[in-house]
């Protein structure tokens, strides 16, 4: 399970551990999205003592950290989902990556079928406009309807379900 940390009013990084090493992502959050700041993969280096150099300088930056810290981070050791809760952003955090996804699978069905943006318009009776909202993934605002009709253009059925 990935780590959360909070390092600043708008930084925070994200922090796994991987078979041969750690993987670091710092990033913020801009309107209503995640900005990519910087991704760090620390590999495992053995010293003479057989330990991790890059255990070594977490702790020391760790230790260094506490210093300089009053309090500790609420979001260390969290997941991600539990942070953008406690930020009050996971349900249009959720939204968007639905968004994304659907764009992204129109798009792929759109190029399999060789359905071109204004054959889909035609297909659906509608406008182009409404085909670059359809697969803009940046734009949560596209209607069940819209989604329904895409599917049915393309052949396909759209499926909806609630999950715990």
């Amino acid at each position: 399970m990935p780590l959360v940390e909070k390092l600043d009013a708008d930084l925070w990084e994200v922090r796994i551990r991987l078979p041969d090493g750690i993987a670091r992502v710092l990033f913020t959050i801009h309107e209503s999205e995640a900005i990519l700041l910087h991704g760090i993969r620390e590999e495992k280096q053995e010293d003479s003592e057989g330990r991790s150099r890059n255990r070594q300088t977490a702790k020391e930056a760790a230790m260094s950290k506490r210093k300089t810290t009053k309090k500790a981070s609420r979001h260390v050791g969290s997941n991600f989902e539990d942070f953008l809760r406690e930020e009050g952003r996971l349900e249009e955090s959720t939204a968007l990556a639905l968004k994304r996804v659907l764009a992204w699978e129109f798009q792929q069905a759109m190029e399999k079928a060789n359905v071109s943006q204004a054959e889909m318009a035609r297909r659906m009776h509608t406008s182009r406009a409404v085909i670059r909202r359809l697969l803009d993934q940046n734009d949560p605002s596209v209607t069940l309807t819209t989604l329904t009709k895409a599917a049915s253009a393309l052949g396909k059925n759209l499926r909806l379900k609630l999950a715990a």
